[in-house]
């Protein structure tokens, strides 16, 4: 249960945080959008990860993993990315799934 909880913690990121993660992954953009709201609204516990930010030519999806990735995380973040693909297609950028584990 524990474990769940504080992975709740980096479900509300705010446009001050995405600074401070492309400042940490390299990535240079003049525009960020916080997405994440947009698939959080399918299941919150299972198909939403951390973080999802429209770039000027991407759309990074970022999740901030606190235990060991196994198998079933692997078939989650495939899930994740299957939807914001279906979910941003609009956008004509490619999306790339990140993942932050101990």
């Amino acid at each position: 249960m524990s474990e769940f909880q504080e992975g709740m913690i980096f479900k509300n990121v705010n446009q001050e945080d995405t600074k401070i993660f492309l400042d940490i992954l390299g990535i240079k953009s003049k525009n960020a959008k916080i997405l994440t709201q947009e698939l959080r609204q399918l299941d919150p516990t299972t198909f939403v990860p951390d973080i999802i930010l429209e770039l000027d030519d991407e759309i990074p999806i970022i999740e901030l993993q606190s235990t060991k990735v196994q198998k079933h995380h692997h078939k989650r973040f495939h899930v994740c990315v299957a939807l914001a693909d279906l979910k941003f297609d609009e956008f004509g950028k490619k999306n790339h799934f990140i993942c932050f584990f101990q």
